[in-house]
């Protein structure tokens, strides 16, 4: 039996969001146009002297547009039929990224600085798990989540370029909640078929961190763990009145921010994970990929279309003929107006 799919369904949203916007441009110029008719005087005087050109309707005009618009984005919607549809066993693992935006991940002992080194290596990790469910969760002071569980890594790596430390409500490093977040955030229905990678410098833990992974990993959760900083710190960047400067204690001294490496290492190996410095990031991304493989991974049935053709094509050359009619007709009107 055949089945009717679209490929890319979120095209979809897009056609209607592009039809609205262009249907009250169209209606704007309609109405613009009859208030400087409206001011000529009378206006069907006006139009029977006036000699111009065959034109479209406002309604004919829209009607084109939308058929244009609709071709094109059924065409990159790619509607396929296949002659069967297949369900086909796959193993994954669900991924909690969490990732650390403390002001402390500014001080730039990584280059450019702690955060931008940290988001350059979250991008090469959510490409590299491609076909996991992933989910990131950003944390300072408290923890959120910034993005559930997925597929669709590009919307992830798109929310990780936006991650700033301005985004922090409070500052800290709340790494038992983050844990927390992401434990209870995660399907339990296979154990030991997920994961929690956090990236942060470790300082300003909380005292319950570690019990907290304990109780993570009672319920199957593994914990990465992957230092972002050097244990020789650096200044922490702030800006007071405009002006750029440094974090300053009571005695008016620069505070220097160091990574805490201890807490992290025991903090991954309560976690039956591993601990990393983020320095070489193809080294870490692949023992990350090993370590991951050897976590008990869930089945999941994917239903998929055998044998499918696609029919792009059709809605592709519909496009085509329509704006070819459209501009054989402005050819034909001025070439009308040229013999004129």
């Amino acid at each position: 039996m055949n089945s009717l799919r679209l490929e890319n369904m979120n095209s979809l949203l897009i056609i209607a969001i592009i039809l609205v916007l262009t249907y009250f441009f169209y209606a704007k110029i309609q109405k613009n146009r009859a208030e400087k008719l409206k001011k000529l005087g009378h206006q069907h005087l006006f139009r029977s002297l006036l000699v111009l050109p065959r034109t479209q309707s406002f309604s004919t005009s829209w009607w084109k547009m939308a058929a244009i618009i609709s071709s094109l984005g059924l065409a990159i919607a790619n509607p396929q039929c296949g002659s069967k549809s297949q369900e086909v066993t796959m193993n994954a693992v669900d991924v909690f990224v969490a990732i650390d935006i403390s002001k402390s991940m500014d001080v730039q002992d990584l280059a450019p600085s702690r955060l931008e080194k940290t988001k350059k290596f979250a991008e090469e990790l959510l490409f590299q798990l491609k076909g996991n469910r992933v989910g990131l969760i950003i944390f300072a002071g408290n923890a959120y989540i910034q993005m559930p569980l997925t597929r669709d890594v590009l919307a992830a790596v798109n929310f990780v370029r936006s991650i700033s430390t301005d985004m922090a409500g409070t500052q800290g490093t709340a790494l038992a909640s983050a844990i927390n977040l992401a434990s209870r955030n995660l399907s339990r229905k296979k154990p030991r078929s997920r994961a929690l990678i956090i990236i942060s410098d470790g300082e300003d833990h909380e005292e319950d961190v570690i019990d907290q992974a304990r109780e993570a990993v009672s319920q199957g959760l593994s914990i990465f763990a992957i230092v972002a900083g050097t244990e020789k710190g650096g200044f922490i960047p702030m800006q007071r009145s405009g002006v750029e400067g440094y974090k300053m204690d009571e005695a008016g001294e620069p505070v220097i921010s160091k990574v805490n490496v201890p807490m992290m290492q025991e903090l991954a190996s309560v976690g039956n994970g591993k601990a990393y410095m983020l320095n070489d990031n193809s080294k870490i991304l692949k023992d990350i990929e090993e370590q991951l493989q050897k976590v008990q991974t869930q089945t999941q049935k994917v239903t998929t279309f055998a044998e499918a053709n696609s029919f792009y094509w059709i809605f592709a050359i519909l496009a085509l003929g329509i704006i070819l009619t459209q501009f054989y007709g402005l050819k034909t009107n001025f070439w009308r107006r040229f013999q004129s």
